[in-house]
């Protein structure tokens, strides 16, 4: 083990989540969330939307070109991918309703 994965262990257990609720009139992206590692790395752009079946959906941050949206990070294992959905939905759903009447109503 290097010095650096010493200085710098990345665990689970400190996966800090920042939610920006948007007005849902203007967009179908209901919010935006940010993720920190600890103190190491955060990760800006995360998009939550509604399916038409009333779930919710995360997205990575990703970039339009060409009329196509491209991620901009890929999370390779699966299970750590879901992990992370489902901290952001968690964080997401107690603000989603009191946010909105707050803000919109």
């Amino acid at each position: 083990m290097s010095s650096l994965e010493n200085e710098y262990p990345i665990d689970l257990k400190d996966i800090e989540i920042k939610i920006k609720i948007l007005d849902p009139t203007k967009s179908q992206v209901l919010a935006r969330a940010e993720i920190k590692f600890g103190k190491i790395i955060a990760i800006k752009g995360f998009k939550i939307t509604k399916s038409k079946y009333g779930n919710y959906f995360v997205a990575p941050p990703s970039y339009l070109s060409k009329g196509k949206y491209h991620n901009i990070i890929w999370i390779g294992d699966k299970e750590l991918w879901t992990y992370i959905q489902q901290k952001i939905i968690e964080k997401y759903k107690p603000m989603d309703i009191k946010e909105y009447c707050e803000n919109y109503l």
